[in-house]
């Protein structure tokens, strides 16, 4: 099954009704908006349930796609009443449902057989194998990482249009330094989460950088990306198959909106005209090409836009600088002011990128040159040329004497062009008519001639007697010529559509009024018409709208036990008054429906692995080794080896949460590698589509943490993909995890492995904050331990990886939580896991020891024993690295 091959598709955003509208206006084919649930936007002003059906409508009507995000990650008990929002949606007619959650899609796809759904970007679907997980779900589309290349974005569009799948890219807008989905960082030191929808955006403050844990005062916003834009790559991306391009920003303004669309839209039609006829002429088409300038005015961080990703580059070009908020447009810097005149004379300079005049109302910004502070922002009275600098007028005399000469200064908006977007309603359903005479009546049938109601026809008859004894001066009525009715059937006004013909067969014998009132009749059922069509019945809808407002969503989740200390605690507070002694231990043991399980394992996790077996083997159950280390030969000598040293332990190999480029090919052919290497069991993976990778090579495959397990669902999806041993998503508290044992786990010989001690990923970055990506960096090379830290003096460990300029950022603090992992080892079987960066040997067997003791009793005295002594290991370990434990999630849990 293939992909029909259409127009591209311009996707823009709407944070609310007014930006749905506006997007609409500029040109947009469809717009996503968010609900007052389960939407990665919270913070957005979103759409409502009370006004989805009209949004729905008005979009319609407009010949525009809706699409509605319900894109975050969802617990067992949100199931029910998400499944119940995407019913309402689906009733109303939504073109598409956007989703994360797999196990949601899954179910809503049980539901609604016919419901057209969108993976997520947040799904991290970067390989075919993954886009096999889609089809095998049941997706329409899937939206694709930013982090690709253009040959990487064709290549992946033809394999999924052999599975009926098109593919979506965002073309403008924020880019997050995390692949989307693999981030927790403001979760774990915030408990804002991403997947949520609540992202606090930690990646946009400043760190210092240290190494072996000195600083090296480069204090900055090493994590801040530029914004991204495809503007001068649409052509590329039409011909690589990209079936729509996704405009980001639901929390940006409705001028921003507007603009970007506007701009798009030219772009688009411009590449349009260019493939049609191969060449462009603008005077002959009458077309512009979409407007950098006008793009940056709207939005941009650090002067510029990226494209690196698309090309295929990394480099330092991609990250904003210190200035991480609107930078604006550079005009030129203060070459004179005059506070009692009002007047601030701007000096172009030969890096001056501006090339409009700022007008009345533009808002510009005054910063001191060389530490990028803002001295003063506000808009302009007037602006003239003075020979060759720009008079500008309108500033308070006090903001002209905070000013220097030299200081830069920065064009924020467009004003004019801001007026015309916002007013702009170009986008209206073309229709064709005819008005005809039979009978003694008169008819007026029209017809949609285009777009996504294209076919769709209504007719209003009416007679034409009862209209002429209606009509007050009766001796007046007489045949209205030919062209008059043409140009009254002409005039839509403020309809939602255009006539674009109009086939007049009749000179009618009524008042030009009553032709008038024909008009607005017939195109107010044809409006009716339209939007029955796309309505959609379902036998059973569980809860109405009116459940959506009295749901408990907002509950929080019963906490087993309240945090003592957060991610921040200092090491001596965790010694006087961490307790891992949990009242839950014993709570199990009460539950006759439960059945005690004691096969369980302890796996030692590795995110940097030289080779030396040395440094690993610590008699574990399982190795978790990364796949990173294989590029060096030795590592397999290291494989060997362990297998002699340890031949009753098992080995995984654990692969990224995603790998691209170069990357991938190296990934495929040391997996080949090692699958022929006897002892090699299995791949570890985020990838949704691991099950059908790990076929290729005939070992057994780990569904890891990214692949955000967060609830029954999904665990029972990847069941059925023949996935046996899953690590649930580390946002989830001890209830949760508790709750899906139970319901998928327990009495089965599927494995939950959950992380028990160590240092857990925050973000996996194709950015590296040490080096940026520099050509020729060395930086990896030193074997120093590097580290940001935070304006609380918290560091967070950098593994980097060289072989791929990438890097892994972890948990300043290290996760301490054998009570919790034992009390699930009550109702399933367990693989605890333990992170180990800088631990030394014995630590490590010692730590291993304790998690298998530990898993081992099942009286409480002798697991109360365990617990502590585990406690007390890791507190051992903590005092001498100066960092604080934590239990993460698993006490706290999500709001």
């Amino acid at each position: 099954m293939s992909v029909e091959k259409k127009q591209i598709e311009l996707l823009a955003p709407a944070g609310d009704f007014n930006s749905l509208k506006v997007a609409i206006g500029n040109g947009a084919n469809s717009v996503y908006f968010g609900s007052n649930y389960f939407s990665a936007r919270k913070k957005a002003k979103n759409i409502s349930e009370e006004e989805m059906e009209a949004a729905i409508d008005y979009a319609h009507l407009r010949s525009c796609k809706a699409y509605l995000a319900l894109n975050t990650l969802l617990l067992d008990d949100e199931l029910h009443l998400a499944v119940d929002l995407a019913k309402l949606a689906y009733s109303y007619g939504i073109d598409a449902i956007i989703i994360q959650d797999l196990g949601f899609a899954a179910l809503l796809k049980k539901e609604l057989p016919d419901i057209v759904l969108h993976a997520s970007t947040q799904a991290t679907i970067f390989d075919e194998f993954a886009i096999d997980a889609c089809a095998c779900i049941g997706f329409s589309r899937i939206i694709m990482p930013r982090e690709l290349s253009i040959p990487e974005i064709a290549r992946l569009t033809a394999y999924a249009n052999t599975k009926g799948i098109e593919t979506e890219v965002f073309a403008h807008g924020a880019l997050c330094v995390s692949y989307s989905g693999q981030c927790v960082m403001s979760s774990m030191i915030g408990g804002r989460s991403g997947n949520r929808g609540e992202c606090a955006q930690p990646c946009r403050l400043s760190y210092d950088v240290t190494v072996a844990k000195r600083p090296k005062n480069l204090t900055a916003p090493h994590l801040a990306t530029k914004d991204l834009s495809a503007i001068d790559h649409v052509e590329e991306l039409m011909k690589a198959g990209v079936s729509a391009l996704k405009i980001e920003g639901r929390m940006r303004s409705l001028e921003y909106v507007g603009v970007v669309i506007h701009e798009f839209y030219n772009q688009i039609k411009f590449v349009q005209n260019k493939i049609k006829f191969d060449r462009f002429e603008p005077s002959e088409k009458g077309l512009e090409k979409g407007n950098t300038e006008n793009l940056l005015l709207a939005f941009n961080r650090g002067g510029n836009f990226t494209d690196h990703y698309l090309k295929g580059k990394k480099s330092p070009d991609m990250i904003a600088g210190q200035h991480v908020g609107s930078f604006g447009v550079l005009l030129g810097e203060i070459a004179a002011r005059n506070s009692q005149s009002g007047i601030v004379e701007i000096r172009r300079t030969n890096e001056v990128i501006a090339s409009l005049f700022p007008n009345k109302g533009d808002v510009i910004s005054i910063r001191r040159s060389g530490k990028d502070e803002e001295v003063a922002s506000a808009p302009i009275g007037s602006a003239v040329m003075n020979g060759i600098n720009i008079r500008i007028k309108g500033f308070h005399p006090a903001m002209i004497d905070t000013m220097q000469i030299g200081d830069l200064v920065y064009r924020m908006s467009h004003s004019v062009l801001a007026k015309e977007v916002l007013s702009s309603d170009s986008s209206k359903t073309s229709i064709e008519g005819r008005l005809s005479e039979f009978d003694g009546n008169l008819s007026l049938k029209w017809k949609v001639a285009e777009g996504i109601a294209k076919g769709i026809e209504y007719e209003e008859i009416i007679s034409k007697d009862s209209v002429v004894l209606a009509s007050e001066n009766i001796d007046r009525v007489s045949g209205i010529p030919t062209q008059r009715c043409r140009e009254q059937l002409l005039k839509t006004g403020g309809t939602p559509f255009t006539v674009v013909d109009v086939e007049v067969l009749t000179s009618p014998s009524i008042p030009v009024s009553a032709l008038n009132s024909l008009r607005r009749e017939s195109l107010e059922g044809l409006a009716e018409k339209i939007k029955k069509t796309f309505k959609k019945s379902i036998s059973k809808i569980c809860e109405s709208n009116d459940s959506l407002q009295n749901s408990d969503y907002n509950t929080k989740p019963v906490i087993l036990k309240s945090a003592e200390f957060n991610d921040y605690t200092a090491i001596e507070d965790i010694i006087n008054e961490i307790d891992l002694l949990d009242d839950g231990i014993n709570s199990t043991e009460s539950d006759d429906n439960l059945q005690t399980i004691l096969s369980n394992t302890v796996a030692a996790y590795f995110y940097y692995w030289d080779g030396d077996v040395t440094n690993i083997a610590c008699n574990a159950d399982w190795y978790e080794l990364p796949i990173w280390a294989f590029y060096n030969e030795e590592a397999f000598d290291g494989l060997r080896k362990l297998r002699e040293i340890e031949p009753k332990s098992k080995i995984a190999i654990c692969v990224p949460p995603a790998y691209i480029g170069e990357s991938r090919n190296k990934v495929i052919e040391l997996i080949r590698l090692l699958s022929k290497e006897d002892g090699v069991d299995a791949i570890i993976s985020g990838n949704p589509g691991n099950a059908w990778f790990c076929q290729e090579f005939e070992l057994d495959g780990f569904q890891d943490s990214g692949s955000n397990i967060m609830n029954s669902q999904t665990v029972a999806l990847f069941k059925e993909f023949g996935v046996q041993t899953m690590a649930p998503s580390i946002e989830l508290s001890i209830e949760s995890i508790a709750s899906i044992a139970k319901n998928e786990f327990a009495n089965s010989s599927n494995i939950i492995e959950l992380p028990a001690y160590g240092k857990l990923r925050l973000m996996y970055s194709e950015h590296c904050p040490i080096g940026y990506n520099r050509s020729g960096c060395k930086a990896c090379d030193t074997g120093v331990a590097f580290a940001l830290k935070d304006r609380k003096g918290v560091s967070f460990p950098v593994i980097c990886h060289k072989e791929t300029c990438t890097v892994d950022i972890l948990n300043g603090d290290c996760l301490c939580a054998p009570s919790e992992v034992f009390e699930i080892s009550q109702i399933a079987n367990v693989r605890a896991r333990l992170y180990f960066t800088d631990e030394i040997h014995q630590e490590r067997e010692n730590l291993i020891a304790g998690f298998k003791q530990l898993l081992d009793d099942t009286k409480t005295p002798d697991v109360l024993r365990d617990a502590e002594k585990i406690r007390k290991t890791a507190v051992e370990i903590a005092s001498g690295r100066n960092h604080g434990l934590t239990k993460g999630h698993y006490m706290r849990g999500l709001h």
